[in-house]
């Protein structure tokens, strides 16, 4: 069982305050909590004493001015301190050069500006070179290049069955699928194998429902 704790009030305010005991020191006398004892001047109405803080005056590891903080007189003496006992480590600088020549060039630059290809033409590639092989539209750089050819042809941007121009979808008459893969793209957008379309009546000739 919990220790009863023994003691008047005419006693505890003597301890405490003429005598300038702490709450630790009055419990460790009685051999109780130093909670109990803050408990019962509480109860009591025994006001406690105000905890000062006591300021520490030093000399700046730095500068060597008068603080009360515990190091450093400011933020920037305690930059340029760290700084120059903790330097920070030097980034590795990588070298990028080109592929096919080997010169300098620029962050993640694969060919220098001598070497890069102006021009990639895609249609002297086939089916196999630009389709992805299980991956989400496979074909999407066939259409797109398409749809640049499309336009670049000069024909009208305006639906085929019904006329429609606010919004054309360009569209195989032989669909991609059905090529071989070693066909190239050239024969595959052929301008007489593409046509305009809206989205209803593009959605009804891949299924079957008209017929151009």
């Amino acid at each position: 069982m919990p220790k009863r704790l023994k003691i008047e009030e005419s006693e505890l305010i003597e301890l405490y305050t003429e005598q300038g005991m702490t709450h630790r020191e009055i419990a460790q006398r009685h051999g109780v909590a130093r909670r109990t004892i803050g408990r019962l001047m509480q109860r009591l109405g025994i006001p406690t004493r105000e905890h000062k803080r006591i300021k520490v005056e030093r000399e700046c590891v730095m500068c060597g001015k008068t603080t009360t903080n515990p190091k450093f007189c400011s933020n920037s003496c305690a930059a340029k301190y760290n700084n120059q006992h903790f330097p920070k480590r030097e980034k590795k600088v990588r070298e990028w050069t080109c592929t096919k020549c080997g010169n300098p060039t620029t962050e993640r630059r694969k060919f220098c500006d001598d070497c890069t290809p102006r021009h990639y033409d895609w249609l002297d590639k086939t089916i196999g070179e630009c389709s992805r092989d299980g991956y989400y539209q496979m074909y999407r750089t066939i259409r797109a290049l398409a749809r640049r050819l499309y336009r670049e042809s000069g024909r009208p941007l305006h639906c085929w069955v019904c006329g429609y121009t606010d919004y054309v979808e360009i569209c195989h008459i032989q669909p991609i699928s059905s090529f071989d893969k070693n066909t190239l793209i050239r024969e595959v957008n052929h301008p007489e194998n593409l046509v305009a379309l809206c989205p209803n009546h593009h959605w009804e000739f891949d299924h079957g429902r008209i017929q151009l």
